[in-house]
């Protein structure tokens, strides 16, 4: 029997090709896999926010309060708090308050003693603009799987948001990890630590924080993507960053340790 040699040819080529699918399937699985294990080994960070509004005029008594009421009441690192001030943005000369990290369940354990609620009501509350988004709390989730972790404090923090759109999640978590496979080819020391949204406030929305000491560090390189992957495909990922995001806003923060737990 005669056997054609271009059906030999396909023969070896299909098989081929049957291979590199298998095993690119493979890989895809470990990948998963992979990643599944390290947020299942990863316990969730759980950070609770809101910002602090003074009343016009009332910003040094304010402070005041803060810094008495933290010190009485979240000194001991049971349920630590952490003030920052808005330097840059909308929110310039307002207060960034919050604690962390927790875990859900942290929620549920703690209780407030009638001492720290009675000294909140009045020796802070006064001073708080009743008119403003004061006291709005939200929850957020910190996403080390699209972070570059930093340890230690530092005096200064630039803050992006992120609002997606419906349904684009995804579509901009990959936009995150190949920003982050950008900064690891480049080698360029870059960290951040980046954050999700889990309730309060409206829609989808990502925080990515970057820790600076002084203002000279504002001044970044541009072109990360182009530089690690080439035009096309930078070009290619941004396209998705562009149909994935509503709008972005940001702010700079000013670590206040003196309004903050000393833990």
């Amino acid at each position: 029997m005669l056997i054609r040699e271009d059906s030999i040819v396909k023969s070896v080529i299909s098989q081929r090709v049957y291979f590199m699918l298998k095993r690119t399937i493979a890989l895809s699985i470990v990948m998963v896999w992979t990643v599944g294990l390290y947020a299942q080994s990863e316990p969730e960070r759980i950070y609770s926010v809101f910002y602090i509004k003074a009343k016009a005029g009332s910003e040094e008594k304010l402070e005041k309060g803060l810094a008495n009421h933290i010190q009485k009441f979240h000194s001991d690192g049971k349920w630590p708090e952490y003030v920052h001030e808005i330097i840059a943005g909308e929110k310039t000369g307002q207060y960034f308050h919050f604690s962390a990290p927790h875990r859900w369940e942290d929620f549920d354990k703690r209780v407030r003693s009638e001492k720290d609620i009675r000294d909140w009501q009045i020796n802070l509350l006064p001073y708080i603009d009743e008119n403003s988004a004061s006291l709005q709390r939200s929850f957020f989730r910190f996403l080390p799987e699209l972070s570059l972790p930093y340890e230690g404090n530092f005096n200064m923090y630039r803050v992006n948001y992120v609002y997606v759109r419906p349904g684009k999640d995804n579509d901009f978590r990959y936009f995150l990890s190949r920003t982050n496979e950008a900064h690891k080819k480049l080698k360029d020391g870059h960290k951040h630590h980046r954050y999700v949204k889990v309730l309060g406030g409206e829609g989808s929305l990502y925080v990515n924080i970057h820790p600076m000491d002084k203002f000279e560090e504002m001044s970044q390189p541009g072109g990360l993507l182009r530089k690690a992957f080439g035009e096309e495909e930078a070009k290619r990922i941004w396209d998705i960053y562009n149909v994935a995001v509503k709008k972005t806003t940001s702010e700079l923060r000013k670590a206040r340790p003196d309004l903050s737990s000393k833990n």
